[in-house]
């Protein structure tokens, strides 16, 4: 697989995993280089830095979340449980299907620098306040209950957010079973 990829792509998925496993601040270049086989300076043929890798697999996911709202949109979807229901199962699929690049997405955007710092922070924000709109539709049409669809949100997101850490892809659940689960948790709780 690696050697039908560009040697920018490789770099990325190099990036995701030592960003994952090193943290922004503890993986170099050069180690990129090591994990590829290549003389380190080469690499600047290929991205300008590892700012540019992290600013990448950022803004790679944050774009991906967003297009799940584009998609929604378009779907012409008006009842809010059935838009929250396509939300997690979307987001789901985001996560599992980009492990690596989640968890830099999740851990490792507070090293991105300006521009980029707070063009990352307003489409997390779009993302979040378009999820908690669609609970607090929920809540005014009597079909969601909470008094904070503030914390509801987060509570949510975080759930979703957190599932990198634990999805195995050849464990016992598949990513459509976790979203089944995820949605009965969070639509019918657990009182019985």
């Amino acid at each position: 697989m690696f050697n039908t990829l560009d040697r920018k792509d490789q770099l990325t998925i190099v990036a995701q995993q030592l960003f994952k496993d090193k943290g922004y601040a503890g993986a170099s270049m050069r180690d990129m280089a090591q994990n590829l086989g290549i003389e380190a300076p080469s690499i600047y043929n290929h991205v300008a830095s590892k700012q540019e890798l992290l600013s990448s697999i950022c803004f790679n996911i944050a774009n991906e979340y967003l297009s799940i709202i584009k998609q929604i949109k378009k779907s012409g979807y008006n009842h809010p449980a059935l838009i929250l229901q396509s939300i997690i199962e979307a987001h789901i699929k985001v996560v599992t299907e980009n492990i690596e690049a989640s968890a830099v997405f999740h851990n490792e955007w507070r090293f991105l620098e300006e521009p980029n710092y707070t063009q990352f922070i307003e489409m997390r924000s779009d993302y979040e306040d378009y999820v908690e709109s669609i609970i607090k539709e929920g809540v005014s049409k009597s079909i969601f209950k909470t008094n904070n669809t503030k914390l509801c949100t987060l509570s949510l997101l975080s759930t979703l957010n957190g599932i990198y850490h634990w999805y195995n892809p050849k464990g016992d659940l598949s990513a459509r079973e976790i979203s089944h689960n995820i949605l009965n948790l969070f639509f019918l709780g657990l009182k019985r």
